[in-house]
């Protein structure tokens, strides 16, 4: 017989208890205005301004720029549950918030980070990168994805 994982219940600590408090009344409000959206197909602005207000563009920022410093369980428990109200913000969210925890956790381009991280959290910058696959070329250019 296979050993049993002992199962963990979120939020296990405090840490994450105050940042899904964050994200769940946002998650509602998200939930509310996740139809119309769809419907019309347009973008969210409103939610992402909801999560600036509430610091969660800054989820993945380290703290010494003033961003709430998440690791990786905490970034998906807080996604998780935006989701669960509007998964198209929380994929466009988690976008942004994966490439600045690459960036920190990587120590990636230590000369232009720190002003990265400003914006983020003083003007509410969010971050995408443009990614194809190998057999396409750029979907700037027309490519089209073979998968």
């Amino acid at each position: 017989m296979p050993e049993m994982i002992p199962f963990t219940a979120y939020p296990a600590n405090d840490r994450q208890r105050r940042l899904l408090d964050l994200a769940e009344p946002l998650a509602q409000r998200f939930a509310e205005r996740a139809a119309a959206h769809d419907a019309d197909g347009s973008f969210p602005f409103e939610n992402f301004a909801d999560l600036r207000a509430a610091g969660l563009l800054a989820l993945t920022v380290p703290e010494e720029y003033d961003g709430l410093g998440a690791d990786e369980l905490e970034y998906a428990l807080v996604l998780e549950r935006l989701a669960w109200g509007d998964a198209s913000t929380a994929l466009a969210l988690g976008m942004s918030l994966s490439n600045l925890g690459q960036i920190s956790e990587g120590k990636l381009w230590p000369d232009r980070a720190p002003a990265l991280f400003r914006e983020v959290v003083e003007q509410g910058a969010t971050l995408n990168a443009a990614q194809a696959e190998p057999e396409m070329g750029s979907p700037s250019f027309g490519g089209v994805p073979a998968t």
